[in-house]
Protein backbone atom coordinates (compact mmCIF):
# COMPACT_ATOMS: atom_id res chain seq x y z
CA UNK A 1 0.00 0.00 0.00
CA UNK A 2 1.42 3.58 -0.43
CA UNK A 3 2.27 5.28 2.32
CA UNK A 4 2.31 2.27 4.25
CA UNK A 5 5.68 0.30 5.39
CA UNK A 6 5.76 -2.92 6.91
CA UNK A 7 7.89 -5.39 8.60
CA UNK A 8 7.56 -8.69 9.48
CA UNK A 9 9.42 -10.26 12.10
CA UNK A 10 9.60 -13.07 15.16
CA UNK A 11 10.43 -13.35 18.72
CA UNK A 12 11.41 -16.49 21.09
CA UNK A 13 10.52 -16.88 24.42
CA UNK A 14 11.61 -19.94 26.12
CA UNK A 15 9.76 -22.61 23.89
CA UNK A 16 7.54 -20.56 22.61
CA UNK A 17 7.91 -18.26 18.69
CA UNK A 18 5.68 -14.90 18.43
CA UNK A 19 4.94 -13.95 14.88
CA UNK A 20 5.31 -10.13 14.50
CA UNK A 21 4.18 -7.81 12.45
CA UNK A 22 5.24 -3.97 12.42
CA UNK A 23 3.40 -1.13 10.69
CA UNK A 24 4.10 2.60 10.13
CA UNK A 25 2.96 5.52 7.98
CA UNK A 26 5.71 7.73 5.66
CA UNK A 27 3.05 10.28 5.63
CA UNK A 28 -0.90 10.48 6.91
CA UNK A 29 -2.56 8.22 8.15
CA UNK A 30 -4.58 4.84 6.92
CA UNK A 31 -7.13 2.52 8.19
CA UNK A 32 -5.98 -1.59 7.09
CA UNK A 33 -6.29 -5.16 8.13
CA UNK A 34 -2.86 -7.22 8.23
CA UNK A 35 -2.47 -10.72 8.48
CA UNK A 36 0.04 -12.71 9.28
CA UNK A 37 0.51 -16.68 8.64
CA UNK A 38 4.22 -19.12 8.73
CA UNK A 39 5.25 -21.21 6.14
CA UNK A 40 7.66 -23.92 6.17
CA UNK A 41 11.21 -24.25 4.46
CA UNK A 42 8.90 -25.84 1.39
CA UNK A 43 6.23 -22.85 1.02
CA UNK A 44 3.20 -24.43 3.15
CA UNK A 45 1.36 -22.86 5.45
CA UNK A 46 1.92 -24.59 8.51
CA UNK A 47 0.42 -21.83 10.95
CA UNK A 48 -2.59 -21.01 10.89
CA UNK A 49 -3.14 -23.53 8.31
CA UNK A 50 -5.86 -21.88 5.88
CA UNK A 51 -6.36 -18.29 6.26
CA UNK A 52 -4.14 -15.68 7.90
CA UNK A 53 -3.93 -14.57 11.36
CA UNK A 54 -5.95 -11.26 10.79
CA UNK A 55 -5.82 -7.52 12.48
CA UNK A 56 -8.80 -5.38 11.00
CA UNK A 57 -9.21 -1.66 10.73
CA UNK A 58 -5.31 -0.94 12.36
CA UNK A 59 -4.68 2.69 12.15
CA UNK A 60 -1.56 3.17 10.22
CA UNK A 61 0.18 6.82 11.16
CA UNK A 62 3.77 8.27 10.89
CA UNK A 63 5.49 6.96 14.38
CA UNK A 64 4.14 8.10 17.53
CA UNK A 65 5.27 6.59 20.59
CA UNK A 66 2.21 6.77 22.43
CA UNK A 67 0.51 4.45 19.76
CA UNK A 68 1.09 0.68 19.68
CA UNK A 69 1.84 -0.21 15.74
CA UNK A 70 2.43 -3.63 16.15
CA UNK A 71 0.91 -6.93 16.61
CA UNK A 72 1.87 -10.70 17.54
CA UNK A 73 0.41 -14.23 17.41
CA UNK A 74 1.83 -16.82 19.53
CA UNK A 75 2.87 -19.68 16.90
CA UNK A 76 0.14 -22.57 18.04
CA UNK A 77 1.92 -25.89 16.85
CA UNK A 78 5.03 -27.28 17.94
CA UNK A 79 8.14 -26.13 15.70
CA UNK A 80 10.67 -28.83 14.41
CA UNK A 81 14.41 -28.14 16.33
CA UNK A 82 16.55 -26.63 13.59
CA UNK A 83 13.88 -26.28 10.74
CA UNK A 84 13.64 -22.92 8.88
CA UNK A 85 10.44 -20.92 8.92
CA UNK A 86 9.01 -17.93 7.42
CA UNK A 87 6.73 -15.34 9.38
CA UNK A 88 4.38 -13.93 6.04
CA UNK A 89 2.79 -9.93 6.63
CA UNK A 90 0.08 -8.64 4.10
CA UNK A 91 -1.26 -5.61 4.50
CA UNK A 92 -4.32 -4.12 2.50
CA UNK A 93 -7.08 -1.58 3.10
CA UNK A 94 -9.95 -2.27 5.35
CA UNK A 95 -12.19 -4.80 3.96
CA UNK A 96 -10.13 -6.09 1.50
CA UNK A 97 -10.07 -10.08 0.65
CA UNK A 98 -7.63 -12.15 2.77
CA UNK A 99 -4.47 -13.63 0.91
CA UNK A 100 -5.32 -17.03 -0.02
CA UNK A 101 -2.44 -18.23 2.26
CA UNK A 102 -2.72 -22.18 0.92
CA UNK A 103 -1.12 -21.08 -2.57
CA UNK A 104 2.80 -21.22 -2.33
CA UNK A 105 3.09 -18.14 -4.22
CA UNK A 106 1.17 -16.09 -1.96
CA UNK A 107 3.78 -14.69 0.67
CA UNK A 108 3.98 -11.48 1.30
CA UNK A 109 6.70 -9.84 3.16
CA UNK A 110 8.40 -12.40 4.70
CA UNK A 111 11.28 -13.32 7.39
CA UNK A 112 12.70 -15.99 7.97
CA UNK A 113 14.08 -17.72 10.90
CA UNK A 114 15.62 -21.01 11.95
CA UNK A 115 13.85 -22.77 15.50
Amino acid sequence: MPNVQVRPCWRRDGSRVYMVGEWRATRGSETVDLYLWLKDATGKAVYPQSQARRYTGLQVSVPDPSRKQWEQEEVGIDLVQGAKYVVCLSVFPTDHLPPAITQASVSGIQKDFTY
